[in-house]
């Protein structure tokens, strides 16, 4: 793939959780106005740039983030638009990227939620977009790193 189409889609990823982050933590609700057209945008455009092989890039990047939360939406556990970003995540930066974030992402919220239950004894849900972005974040340094082959980037 051309380094600048990458560097957009991942631009646009950013962008996206960016904005659901201030949603979500105004309202509690990250919209589908948001969601499906960035998922969509982003299996247009893996398509457009990369041909047939784009297209299945994107929509496995887009069924690992969704398929990854899926049994906590079905729980109750988190709202159904946390899974839809981390799909729209997935269609414009594909299923490695993807499986990064959520990892990250997973490790974040259950620190912060112990953090929270323990030192400050709340007990109502955390928004989880948050979690997503600083998940994304981490793992687009790490990437970026290892693919310049200095630790972490820094040199």
């Amino acid at each position: 793939m051309d380094a600048y189409a990458q560097i957009v889609f991942l631009s646009l990823a950013v962008t996206v959780v960016g904005i659901a982050v201030y949603t979500d933590a105004r309202s509690r609700v990250i919209s589908n106005r948001l969601t499906l057209p960035a998922m969509i945008c982003g299996v247009l455009l893996q398509g457009l740039t990369r041909g047939p092989e784009g297209l299945v890039y994107a929509l496995q990047g887009a069924v690992l983030g969704l398929l990854v939360l899926l049994i906590p939406v079905l729980l109750g556990g988190m709202g159904a638009g946390d899974a839809k970003l981390l799909a729209a995540v997935g269609s414009l930066a594909g299923p490695g990227i993807t499986g990064g974030t959520f990892f990250f992402s997973v490790l974040l919220a259950g620190g912060l939620g112990l953090w929270f239950y323990f030192a400050r004894g709340w007990r109502k849900g955390l928004p989880y977009a948050p979690c997503i972005l600083l998940g994304l974040v981490i793992t687009l340094v790490a990437v970026f790193a290892q693919r310049s082959g200095q630790p972490w980037g820094l040199y």
